[in-house]
């Protein structure tokens, strides 16, 4: 049964507070005091792939299509360029194409919104094409082959319309001839296209044409000079707004837009980017990287929240950052309309070309996708606050269960002993140690008792601020039991932010829950007062090691098993060291390593933890290579309980041509299979900032996990 939120339920969750388009920071609006940017026309270069390419910038796409039409139209002065652009199409996004008077020719599309190229190549009456737009619906790769050769077969020139798409991805950009990307749909900037030319795109447009449309800076200009006229004021009127939206001010939602397939077309802007946008712009880029992995985030969230909607994911996989979460549902209106009510700001897309709205035979497909689809923002300055109205009042209503915590009462061998407690090295109790003798936090351990019964257990660590306040950081805790319900769970949240984050009490919380990211743990937490302040929470990957060793050889992917292979044939043996200088020496490269890369290691953290293993009759397993008697490659693995956790690598040119990092870790994995442990978890998988090393440990085909991010209760 849908769970669509009911208008008229006084008891329903809190009004979302979310708004269509990301906000700027309040240091970004700062900025705007600062004089422009000199090098903003560089950053362009965020969106190519080769040297090949020649970006520039507009203040929109549609400008950018205007300028392509324009070339075009120089080159082929006898009639005006005919574009064909798909049916389920944005009309507003062709205002300036239609002032500069091309022929459109509208072709169908699939129900995954690929072009239909059936029914193009039997559609015999249709006009050759001077423009093909393949557009990249929502972040979503398009298949660009088919369209390569239709427009190398008519003479056409391909335009590749990524507006969707926040960074350039693998299937996108690779095939036209222009490539449109428009970061003001996805960033918080007023305006902001850039166009990309490439050379030796579907239609091979080479130096010749590419050269003769002058320098990047100054398209916008031609543009005007050959009569494109518009204000420059939309970005005033962004800043207000955004304005009044930073300090609280929310506009009521309309009650419903649904049928409103044409909607008025946006303020015209000038060709040329605003000074509002060029301030905006360094920051804007700068964390970009943040802003897509909380689109992601955010998405992973809003799909498991549409499920209690009846709302079926549509178009979702491929897009490394979606400009929206699209739902498909059989009754779409009802749906907007109760989202819209309930302060949910949920639109609808596209406002179709009224050429496609008179042909409702010919483009049934698209009307018929317009129609069945409702949009929700992902965009990362959404809070998990904005969820709330999705869900049912009746879903936050379970009785309460009593919890009371118990602090330092267990020592290290009931610890050691209390089964699935041990599951990450951050909750051991050698990690604990280790922390308190590294660092100024003190180390403390408490149980969550309901009922009398031990139902979770968690690590923290607490330091003072000067004597009126204390800071307490709990990393990948609780830990509870598997067969807690969740009104235990929701209780055990609350009474440890209760305990530990209460401003007004000196006390405040820094938490990176133990909790996989998605709908019931987020709304869990924000219940417990948990508030998110970094979505980039730990991602990585568990291999069972309960399988047969020929079932996890059988399991990895096939070039790491040739690799691996590779390896045992130059290598002749893996040798299992203990000593300290040993381990020093596989230290000392980490961390100089480390900080080759720009980045800290903490040496002295890594020092006492296997200080403390030994200590405990718990050590870890540290595997080497040697070539010529020095040690070439190096790994350590921690553990903890019956799982294990990779967390130090080292390899040197030579180990990198032996592939021994390959054979280190097969090797461990082999070992500590035979040590009785369980679970192998791989230590963290950033495919941003580490794509070699992520891809890696992908190779293993372990099983992946994300947990929430980082946030606090004050």
């Amino acid at each position: 049964m849908s769970e669509v939120p009911d208008a008229n339920n006084r008891h329903r969750l809190p009004r979302s507070r979310a708004t269509l388009a990301p906000l700027p920071t309040w240091l970004s609006l700062f900025r705007l005091l600062w004089p422009v940017p000199r090098d903003v026309a560089s950053l362009a270069e965020t969106w190519t792939r080769s040297a090949d390419e020649r970006p520039g910038w507009f203040s929109k796409s549609s400008w950018s299509l205007a300028f392509v039409a324009k070339l075009r139209k120089s080159l082929f002065p006898d009639e005006a360029p005919r574009v064909w652009v798909p049916a389920y199409f944005c009309n507003s996004a062709l205002a300036q194409l239609r002032e500069a008077q091309v022929r459109f020719h509208f072709y169908p599309v699939n129900d995954d919104l690929s072009p239909d190229f059936a029914a193009i190549r039997a559609d015999g009456e249709a006009p050759a094409p001077d423009l093909f737009l393949l557009v990249h619906y929502f972040g979503r790769p398009s298949a660009a082959a088919e369209a390569t050769e239709l427009c190398r077969h008519r003479g056409a020139w391909l335009i590749e319309d990524a507006a969707h798409v926040l960074l350039p991805q693998k299937g996108i950009g690779e095939h036209g001839d222009f490539v449109l990307y428009s970061p003001h749909k996805l960033l918080a900037i007023p305006d902001g296209a850039v166009l990309v030319v490439r050379r030796n795109g579907a239609s091979k447009l080479g130096e010749e044409v590419v050269s003769g449309l002058g320098p990047p800076s100054n398209w916008a200009e031609q543009l005007r000079s050959a009569g494109a006229t518009a204000n420059n004021r939309s970005g005033f009127i962004w800043f207000a707004k955004r304005l009044l939206q930073k300090i609280g001010f929310r506009a009521a939602l309309a009650p419903s837009t649904f049928d409103d397939t044409q909607q008025p077309s946006p303020t015209q802007v000038a060709p040329e980017l605003s000074a509002l946008a060029k301030r905006l712009l360094p920051e804007a880029v700068r964390y970009i990287t943040k802003a897509a992995k909380s689109r992601q985030h955010n998405r992973v969230v809003l799909d498991e929240l549409g499920t209690r909607l009846d709302l079926v994911p549509a178009w979702r996989s491929g897009a490394n950052a979606p400009y929206m979460a699209s739902y498909r549902h059989n009754d779409a209106k009802r749906v907007f309309t109760s989202l819209r009510q309930s302060g949910v700001p949920a639109t609808t897309w596209p406002d179709l070309p009224p050429e496609v709205l008179v042909d409702p035979v010919r483009h049934a497909g698209a009307i018929a996708l317009r129609n069945s689809t409702v949009f929700l923002p992902v965009h990362q300055t959404m809070r998990w606050g904005d969820y709330a109205p999705l869900v049912r009042s009746s879903s936050s209503s379970i009785a309460p269960a009593a919890v009371s915590l118990k602090w330092d009462a267990l020592d290290h061998q009931q610890w050691q002993q209390l089964p699935g407690f041990n599951s990450n090295l951050l909750q051991s109790w050698a990690y604990g140690e280790a922390k308190a003798a590294s660092s100024k936090w003190r180390t403390r351990r408490v149980e969550l008792l309901c009922q009398g019964r031990r139902v979770a257990v968690s690590q923290v660590l607490q330091r003072g601020i000067g004597s009126i306040a204390i800071l307490s950081r709990i990393n990948r805790g609780p830990i509870f039991v598997d067969d807690v319900d969740e009104a235990t769970r929701q209780a055990c949240l609350k009474e440890l932010a209760r305990a530990l984050g209460c401003w007004w009490k000196g006390r405040a919380l820094l938490w990176a829950p133990q909790s996989e990211l998605g709908a019931n743990s987020v709304l869990s937490l924000y219940r417990s007062g948990f508030r998110l302040l970094s979505p980039h929470g730990w991602t990585s990957a568990t291999v069972d090691l309960r399988a047969s060793e020929s079932s996890l050889r059988s399991d990895l992917s096939g070039t790491w098993r040739n690799m691996l292979n590779a390896a045992e044939r130059k290598v002749q043996s893996v040798e299992e060291l203990t000593d300290d200088a040993s381990f020093e020496q596989l230290l000392l490269a980490c961390e100089d390593m480390m900080r080759s890369r720009g980045q800290s290691f903490p040496t002295s953290l890594y020092r006492q933890l296997r200080a403390s293993l030994e200590r405990l009759q718990t050590p870890g397993l540290m595997l080497a290579v040697r070539r010529d008697g020095d040690i070439v490659a190096a790994t350590w693995a921690v553990p903890h309980g019956t799982s294990a956790t990779y967390l130090l690598g080292w390899s040197s040119a030579e180990g990198r041509k032996l592939s021994a990092h390959h054979l280190l870790l097969w090797e461990t994995m082999v070992r500590l299979k035979k040590r009785g442990i369980s679970d192998f978890d791989l230590g963290g998988i950033d495919e941003d900032g580490t794509g070699g090393i992520a891809a890696f440990k992908l190779g293993i085909r372990g099983a992946r996990y994300s947990l929430v991010g980082e946030g606090w209760v004050v």
